[in-house]
């Protein structure tokens, strides 16, 4: 990690080093935007957004403000040279309300009906706030395999239908 003495500022030059194309893409996908729809920050503050939220995690293990800072700092170079970038809904919604930073979730699916129906509720709650969400289902319990066909109909139906794409 490079000290705070070598780096003590968020640069702001990528702001004009990024492609036209990728101004536009990140503009019209990632970043913050007013209630008419025009951008709200430039690139370095999208990057800042993210480096400072995703930095912070580590107060949770007990680091220092100066260690949360260095970490933000060392996490925005990444992106800022373009040697790694996450997720987009990580760019999207770090330090925002939603702070939805994923794009895959693994729900588990219990055998009763309680499991069954939490299962239902989460994955909508998941819906609710994801664009674009793929769900798969995929039942591997062996004792499943061991039970009378009609069992093995039903469970298909229920994963047909939790997985059935909502109509746009």
């Amino acid at each position: 990690m490079a000290t705070n003495a070598k780096k003590a500022q968020f640069s702001r030059a990528i702001d004009t080093e990024l492609a036209p194309n990728a101004l536009t893409v990140l503009q019209r996908r990632y970043l913050k935007k007013d209630e008419d729809g025009n951008p709200t920050e430039q690139p370095s503050d999208m990057f800042r957004r993210v480096a400072e939220n995703i930095a912070s995690a580590e107060k949770s293990y007990g680091k220092s403000a100066d260690e949360v800072k260095e970490t933000a700092l060392d996490f925005y170079d990444l992106m800022t040279s373009l040697e790694f970038l996450p997720n987009s809904p990580t760019l999207m919604n770090a330090g925002r309300d939603l702070q939805q930073l994923s794009a895959c979730f693994v729900l588990p699916i219990g055998d009763s009906m309680e499991e069954i129906f939490t299962a239902v509720k989460d994955t909508a709650l998941i819906h609710k706030s994801a664009r674009d969400f793929r769900s798969h289902v995929f039942v591997a319990q062996a004792r499943q395999f061991a039970q009378p066909r009609a069992y093995q109909a039903d469970l298909y139906h229920l994963c047909v239908s939790l997985t059935r794409q909502p109509r746009q």
